[in-house]
């Protein structure tokens, strides 16, 4: 977004090089410009700072801002990529393990 990509056209290209690292076994920050780029042609070597550790921290610091923050905006904007996160974290059978969830009940249906 910060190359003024549109956000559902960002989340498409996060969700490419999240599904790329995870299918290599990689973190998000040891793909190859050249992979990324492949995603999104306008992914320059600055993308690394926002992947290191420091990027993550200060990420971490302006989403905390927000929660605490007094602008009622600031707080729903921190809501939602809160809930979308949880979301689209849970939504993957992988995820249940850790938290012991089973899965959906299976439908049986039911004799007419």
């Amino acid at each position: 977004m910060k190359k003024g990509l549109p956000f559902r056209d960002a989340h498409e290209v996060v969700a490419h090089a999240v599904k790329t690292a995870i299918a290599q076994g990689k973190d998000l920050s040891e793909l190859p410009l050249a992979t990324l780029q492949g995603f999104n042609a306008a992914i320059t070597d600055d993308v690394f700072a926002v992947l290191s550790l420091a990027g993550s921290l200060n990420a971490r610091q302006v989403l905390e801002r927000w929660r605490f923050s007094g602008t009622p905006m600031l707080v729903s904007a921190y809501q939602a990529l809160h809930d979308i996160t949880f979301a689209s974290w849970y939504a993957q059978p992988s995820a249940w393990v850790a938290i012991g969830y089973p899965g959906p009940p299976m439908l049986t249906a039911s004799p007419a």
